[in-house]
């Protein structure tokens, strides 16, 4: 038996877009803008996971990046209030932060995955490809524990 659950869940856009090079001049005055960090709670990654390399991100940055590549990307092209920063951090668990408080888990009781690798083929036409169980557990720390989404 699989250990991963039949749920509703969203996508992880993660936007690495350059696109904002509007400015070419430098002003003085003081940005309100505060960047992203993947850490919700503002932490670093976990320095054991830094080279972890995280394969569901290649379609956005044309390669596979690791963990502190992802972290780095997110702290120079994400604000903190948008919404792709909330995405990202939905799946942050897998680089070493931790889990909002309250937040939804993909095993019962909230024990750990215990094939984090396993693969999980039937989800892919949610998301355009296969996640692991990991990753999967990751998307679930953005739902809140007893939400309808989580579960489902």
């Amino acid at each position: 038996a699989l250990c991963c659950c039949s749920l509703l869940l969203v996508p992880v856009p993660v936007s690495c877009d350059d696109s904002d090079s509007s400015s070419s001049t430098t002003t003085t005055t003081t940005s309100t803008a505060v960047p992203c960090t993947l850490c919700p709670d503002g932490s670093p990654i976990d320095p054991s996971l830094s080279t972890k390399t995280l394969p569901f991100l290649e379609p956005y940055f044309g390669y596979v990046p690791t963990c502190t590549e992802w972290e780095e990307s997110v702290s120079t092209n994400l604000n903190s209030t948008s919404v792709d920063c909330g995405n990202t951090r939905t799946v942050s668990t897998i680089c070493g932060c931790e889990p909002p408080v309250g937040s939804c888990n993909l095993c019962p009781e909230g024990q750990n995955i215990t094939d984090p690798d396993r693969m999980v083929p039937f989800v892919e036409d949610w998301y355009g490809f296969v996640p692991t169980c990991e990753l999967w557990d990751g998307m679930m720390n953005g739902m809140q524990d007893g939400s309808p989404e989580c579960t489902a």
